[in-house]
């Protein structure tokens, strides 16, 4: 009955930085970004990947990093595993922030820089690796993981996608 099920389902996804459910609530629980809808048009993409929120403080509240999930073509299985390796170092480092800077709240895994010399990463892999290294290095409450990526065309691949990360 979708009547009923309005009232206790919603699509809106909360992405961003977790703060601790126990202890008591603070600003830091409000720096999250509520999405509407878990699949973003590519307006909704572009915003997200350009814009930075700042609050009051004038600090950066809520940014984005791009990492690009392809390869070089003729590079084989070699490539493609340090291509997965430099993704999880990037996500990772663009969390962590430099010195005297805060890290990103969110990554997007972009297969934008596909083309005849380049290969994409499936979405599932890099999704998947950068997800359970940043739980390896407890970084993956810190931060959302967005995909930009063009393998994802049915239901059941964004609902993969959501699984694996």
């Amino acid at each position: 009955d979708p009547i009923r099920e309005e009232i206790v389902m919603s699509l809106v996804c909360p992405v961003g930085p977790e703060g601790n459910l126990l202890s008591d609530p603070a600003k830091e629980h409000c720096k999250r970004l509520n999405v509407r809808h878990p699949v973003l048009t590519l307006d909704e993409m572009e915003t997200l990947k350009s814009k930075v929120y700042v609050d009051k403080d004038g600090k950066k509240a809520f940014g984005s990093h791009v990492i690009d999930c392809t390869f070089p073509a003729g590079s084989g299985p070699d490539g493609m595993l340090q291509a997965l390796e430099r993704i999880c170092d990037e996500a990772a480092d663009a969390i962590q922030g430099g010195i005297g800077e805060s890290g990103t709240q969110a990554v997007i895994l972009s297969d934008r820089l596909v083309g005849p010399d380049r290969m994409a990463l499936p979405s599932l892999i890099a999704v998947g690796a950068v997800h359970q290294h940043l739980l390896k290095t407890k970084q993956r409450p810190k931060s959302a993981i967005f995909a930009e990526a063009g393998d994802c065309k049915e239901v059941h691949d964004y609902a993969t996608i959501f699984g694996y990360g």
